[in-house]
């Protein structure tokens, strides 16, 4: 494989058929982990295309055995990911507005991992089909840093507080049947499952009488929006801070020396 993943446009693709709109992580290579091009290409795709006349649903998922893995740290390691902590708030911001503002429905496609960010993308949709082995993972804490994407207000508002607290406190992970019997996603099937799992959701949504499901998804997501908007801005200035601390740069530089190993 590559050691240079493709970043912003060429690390996203996106395919319209039948109404459905699918929008990718092409970064297999790294597991579709995100650098800031790559989040500011997904965020703007799922924004502009689910404004689309001709589409009534969208799913977003990732190419290979992840859906996606959280942020780029080898890009980060290597000196490469030449962004603000402010910039990479921005725009990790943006695309989880860009899924919860949706105008359509949004269908999560997750197989394998959906770690930090990604756990949070998948969070923000209306509706998840998940891998029978696939976990959501919040695992910042034990980077120094602390859950962002909007993860501090809806994994409460699924969980109840105690719960998310003790997964987002400890570093917590999610497997499939309790995310399932928790309501955190609406089916759980075999890997090579899921994306046939969520094109058949897609359809059958897309089937639907347009404006009664905009209206509806319109009823479904506003007070939500809100709430992660309000949340957005307190993980933002938090996370920013902690990007530049010790307790994060330890923590790098612990990976770092783990990869060269």
């Amino acid at each position: 494989m590559s050691d240079s993943p493709p970043t912003g446009a060429d690390a996203v693709r996106v395919e319209v058929s039948d109404g459905v709109a699918q929008v990718s992580f092409a970064r297999p290579q790294r597991l579709n982990a995100v650098d800031y091009g790559t989040l500011e290409a997904f965020g703007d795709a799922v924004s502009e295309v689910s404004r689309r006349d001709d589409v009534r649903a969208v799913i977003i998922r990732g190419d290979g055995p992840s859906f996606c893995v959280g942020a780029d740290m080898r890009a980060a390691m290597e000196g490469t990911y030449k962004v603000t902590p402010q910039q990479t708030m921005e725009v990790s911001d943006r695309a989880v507005l860009a899924v919860v503002e949706s105008p359509v429905p949004v269908i999560c496609a997750l197989r394998g991992n959906a770690v930090g960010v990604g756990a949070s993308l998948a969070l923000a949709t209306d509706l998840t089909v998940m891998a029978d082995d696939a976990k959501l993972k919040f695992p910042f804490i034990n980077l120094g840093l602390m859950p962002d994407g909007g993860a501090t207000q809806m994994l409460p508002a699924r969980l109840g507080r105690q719960r998310a607290a003790k997964i987002l406190l400890l570093g917590g992970d999610i497997a499939a049947k309790q995310a399932l019997d928790d309501g955190l996603v609406v089916d759980v099937v075999p890997t090579d499952r899921v994306d046939d799992a969520a094109r058949e959701l897609a359809a059958a949504v897309a089937a639907r009488p347009a404006n009664a499901v905009a209206h509806t998804r319109e009823a479904l997501s506003g007070a939500f929006a809100g709430e992660i908007k309000a949340a957005l801005t307190i993980e933002g200035r938090g996370q920013a801070s902690l990007l530049t601390g010790p307790e994060f740069a330890a923590a790098a530089a612990a990976l770092a020396g783990k990869s060269k190993a």
